[in-house]
């Protein structure tokens, strides 16, 4: 606990859940099942579908109805009618619910019309369109969709908690977007010769998903929008009075130091390394405090703090606070535990 360690920072488809076996020995698997084609209709097998939303089936020979229970409600299907009903309402499919192998198979139309309570479980058809799985509880964060239009390029990320989508860097050559939920899919292989996005990549990021975007120089701004009726962030990079002007880039070569922000590490229930009755969380705030008050002196730099008391927060929480700080350098402060009683010093570990 001696050595103290400086660090620069810097298509969903939601249906009914419920639990239990089938009735006549559903089989068990994981959360994936095929899509198969019948007379061109896309569908999943009964079986898997009851499965995937861990229902209980139940066959009827004599009218040829299948009848799924999940999360309290009652869905009946009927061998080559187009019709499902769900409790009391009808809903109309694509296409008949046909027998192959033995196996009824549904049309992928009915999954959008099944219940959407808090909750169901999510399911995704895959963007190739071959399988259905269940989503984790957060959800996917789809890849990004580009366009270009009008001297403006649209960023599309589809993800179904679009209002927790934050920008945690509003820099030209890393512009980057945190989303809720699990990754779903890669980057696009190609891009608008003429937009505004010269690269892209997702970064490793453990509550969600990151992506980094690389800028043309002199992009004058940017916004971000959650259109009603759509489960998606947009970005737009490009001209216009509704964009967020980007902060004038500084030319190469030493530049002054006017905001300093110093990251405590840990806090709140993340106590960080205890040893002997030393925790790192108290000790890496009462070294903020006690830095903060040389730089103000030697520097003469505004120090802001990402946190002034035993507190939790995120990484993205920490991230935006220095980006609204407009700071010029980040310093995120903690301490080391090593089983060597000589072990001493510091280390700083920088960005490339």
């Amino acid at each position: 606990m001696r050595a103290a360690r400086v660090v620069l920072g810097a298509a969903l488809l939601l249906v009914a859940a419920a639990s239990g076996a089938s009735a006549y020995g559903a089989p068990a698997g994981p959360p994936v099942a095929p899509v198969v084609r019948v007379n061109g209709a896309p569908c999943v097998g009964a079986g898997d579908l009851a499965r995937l939303l861990g229902g209980v089936q139940y066959w009827d020979a004599t009218t040829r109805k299948l009848v799924i229970r999940a999360q309290g409600h009652r869905l009946t299907l009927t061998d080559g009618v187009p019709i499902a009903l769900l409790d009391d309402l009808t809903l109309r499919l694509d296409a008949p619910v046909r027998s192959l192998g033995g196996e009824l198979q549904v049309p992928l139309s009915l999954l959008p019309q099944l219940p959407r309570d808090s909750t169901s479980v999510r399911l995704l058809v895959d963007a190739g369109g071959t399988r259905v799985r269940v989503a984790p509880a957060q959800g996917y964060a789809g890849p990004p969709r580009l366009g270009f239009a009008d001297g403006v390029t649209r960023v599309t990320l589809l993800t179904a908690h679009a209002a927790q989508a934050r920008i945690v860097s509003r820099d030209r050559e890393h512009f980057r977007i945190w989303l809720p939920g699990a990754p779903a899919g890669g980057a696009a292989d190609t891009l608008p010769v003429d937009g505004a996005v010269r690269a892209m990549r997702r970064l490793p990021t453990g509550d969600g998903v990151t992506w980094e975007f690389a800028l043309a120089p002199g992009t004058p701004g940017w916004s971000l929008a959650t259109p009603a009726g759509l489960d998606a962030a947009v970005l737009e990079f490009g001209p216009g009075p509704a964009r967020e002007a980007f902060a004038p880039e500084a030319p190469a070569g030493p530049r002054p130091l006017r905001v300093i922000v110093l990251d405590p590490g840990h806090g709140g229930d993340d106590a960080g390394v205890t040893v002997d009755g030393a925790v790192e969380k108290d000790l890496a705030l009462k070294l903020a405090h006690a830095l903060a008050a040389e730089l103000q002196h030697r520097c003469g730099a505004r120090v802001v703090l990402t946190r002034d008391a035993d507190r939790a927060l995120s990484q993205n929480e920490r991230a935006e606070i220095a980006n609204r700080a407009r700071a010029d350098l980040v310093l995120s402060l903690h301490f080391d535990g090593a089983p060597r009683t000589r072990a001493h010093g510091a280390t700083a570990w920088c960005p490339p």
